[in-house]
């Protein structure tokens, strides 16, 4: 079992400590493709903090990667008032 799948697992049974702890190995150990698709869940399942910090982790291992800017222009939209800035700022650079 990947550490991604840790966090999905320990969230689902509410145990949110321990999958914020399984987060921050996810990050180190596992892989890209299986952190953008925890970021994708964690995102889906309103987890919009941790979803952004998978995403601006694989946007620093890839900074020419569109797909990453426009998933965090979308969570930043999301996240309300005063954001904006911060997704045209993402967007900007597409």
């Amino acid at each position: 079992m990947t550490y991604a799948e840790k966090v999905l697992d320990e969230i689902e049974k509410g145990n949110y400590e321990e999958a914020r702890k399984h987060f921050g190995w996810s990050l180190r150990k596992d892989s890209d493709d299986m952190i953008y698709s925890l970021a994708e869940e964690l995102y889906s399942l309103g987890f919009s903090n941790m979803a952004k910090r998978a995403y601006q982790t694989l946007l620093e291992r890839y900074p020419d990667e569109d797909s990453l800017k426009t998933a965090l222009a979308d969570i930043a939209i999301s996240e309300g008032e005063g954001e904006d800035d911060e997704a045209l700022e993402y967007l900007s650079s597409i």
